[in-house]
């Protein structure tokens, strides 16, 4: 972890060179790269929320906190309310707000705590382990007012040994449930009502998703191409497809505790997509592109389907009102699924304090994500987020639903979660000492993304034989950990990544453990 240097860090936080800082990773502050804001703007909506009191001994002086968020997408909307509302009362705290994509956060964050200019709250685009490790990252126990009843007040799997606990200590807070789908069909209504095809009349399958594409791209004669792809995405995709084929997760079955990333049900995925490809349905350039380009040229009319998330809904909302776009359950092989897909405990976007913060920043800092992670933020997030990143109280997630302002897209993203989604199992939550083994758990490289995107490109020729050596590297990696977090003390063994009543269908919760 050369990038996490203790001794880097100044005495003084605040630098100037903070924006220098963000400007300098790739020129990332381009239009269309970053959403920036600060509390005093005006925002009608603001009025609307007022949070309770936390309990936070505040200061009395000027204090301007800085948070760096992931975006953009439906979670800003969370934040153009929060910001100026926070402000209004108490006008002497000022939140500066920063916004880019995780991958671009993931760039900028390590020469932030370099340099020891890291914002005082983060989406944690670095691993956790690796912060909490090199103690850069403060411990919510320790900043977050009336902690325990705070925390008490989370469903179980929000907070999770190993994920965003560590030696009994809460360092990250999930302000989202993992309950989402990031592959969602997205598809461009106007190209499929021209081919007579309507995904949310009749669920597609492999093979009617691949003769759509090849319809939509033969119609686009070069303009339009049946399936918007960038390669970040492809690892993805193939997953969710090969689940709903009747994988057993990718990656690891936990009925064995054995890594099964070399499978049926994936290959039969890559060559679908391999096919796709060979037809010429995928949009051109798409090895080079980046999520969020791929993302951009859907409403521009570029593609006919893109398997993405519903973080996209606002984003176009704004930025292309008039595009008509349908969202739909991915393939699989028949019109029912053969299994479902699996998520893990935790939840997303996990907000993180900077331990090298001042205290006066800390004592707002605890003050801004307890609110959050009440029922009252969670209900505020959850009315702003809608499906793109569900908030994890049930009593928030409800009020949402039922909203009028619910926008139609959601609902049905909201109804496909219900049908395809279900909890996982979770060794942290079995044994908390796994968090121990995930501290010492080396990523294994190439990863899962890597070959999948290999397969694609033609760099690899035998899938099999790559995942089937992923499998072994991943197999040594976990039992390297287990054996080094047993030398520091740790009771863990391989036989807590198992779980033989593990039955994918359903939800694994806390009556399993």
């Amino acid at each position: 972890m050369p990038f996490l240097n203790p001794h880097a860090a100044s005495a003084d936080h605040h630098r100037p060179s903070r924006r220098a800082v963000l400007g300098a990773a790739a020129g990332l502050l381009t239009a269309g790269c970053t959403v920036r804001f600060t509390s005093p703007q005006s925002q009608s909506s603001a009025a609307a929320l007022t949070l309770p009191d936390s309990g936070a001994v505040l200061p009395k002086e000027k204090v301007s906190i800085r948070w760096l968020s992931g975006g953009p997408g439906a979670k800003s909307n969370y934040f153009k309310r929060l910001v100026p509302a926070y402000h209004r009362q108490h006008p002497q705290l000022t939140i500066e707000y920063d916004e880019l994509p995780n991958d671009k956060i993931a760039e900028v964050l390590p020469l932030q705590i370099r340099n020891g200019n890291a914002d005082d709250i983060f989406i944690s685009a670095i691993p956790l382990p690796q912060l909490v490790a090199a103690g850069e990252v403060a411990a919510l126990d320790d900043i977050v007012p009336d902690f325990t009843a705070w925390r008490d007040n989370f469903p179980f799997g929000v907070v999770v040994p190993g994920i965003n606990e560590f030696n009994g200590k809460m360092y990250g807070l999930p302000a989202s449930t993992n309950r989402v789908l990031g592959n969602l069909m997205i598809y461009n209504t106007e190209y499929f009502r021209a081919i007579d095809v309507d995904p949310s009349r009749q669920a597609l399958t492999w093979d009617d998703v691949r003769n759509a594409a090849r319809k939509i791209t033969q119609r686009g004669a070069g303009n339009y191409y049946g399936l918007m792809i960038a390669a970040p995405m492809l690892s993805g995709l193939a997953t969710t497809i090969a689940q709903l084929a009747g994988a057993r997760g990718v990656g690891l079955d936990y009925r064995t505790g054995t890594y099964n990333a070399k499978n049926d049900h994936l290959g039969d995925a890559l060559d679908l997509l391999l096919a796709m490809k060979a037809d010429g349905s995928f949009f051109p350039g798409w090895a080079s592109l980046t999520e969020q380009e791929a993302r951009a040229r859907m409403p521009q009319g570029n593609g006919g389907m893109i398997f993405n998330g519903a973080w996209n809904y606002s984003v176009w909302a704004e930025q292309a009102p008039g595009f008509s776009y349908g969202v739909a359950r991915p393939p699989a092989p028949e019109t029912q699924p053969r299994g479902l897909i699996s998520y893990s405990p935790g939840g997303g976007n996990p907000y993180v304090a900077y331990a090298k913060s001042p205290k006066s920043h800390q004592a707002v800092v605890g003050d801004l994500l307890h609110y959050l992670g009440t029922d009252a933020g969670q209900t505020t997030w959850a009315l702003s987020d809608g499906s793109a990143d569900p908030a994890w109280s049930e009593k928030a997630l409800a009020t949402a639903r039922a909203s009028a302002d619910l926008r139609p897209q959601d609902k049905v993203s909201f109804g496909i979660y219900d049908d395809l989604l279900r909890l996982g199992p979770s060794p942290q939550l079995r044994n908390p000492q796994t968090d121990q083994v995930q501290l010492a758990l080396k990523p294994v490289k190439p990863s899962l993304s890597d070959v999948v995107q290999g397969v694609l490109t033609g760099q690899i020729s035998d899938a099999g034989k790559a995942l089937r050596k992923l499998d072994d590297q991943s197999e040594k990696a976990l039992d390297e950990a287990i054996a080094t977090a047993r030398k520091k003390g740790a009771e863990v063994s391989r036989d807590d990544w198992r779980f033989p009543d593990w039955d994918p269908t359903v939800d694994y919760g806390a009556e399993h453990y």
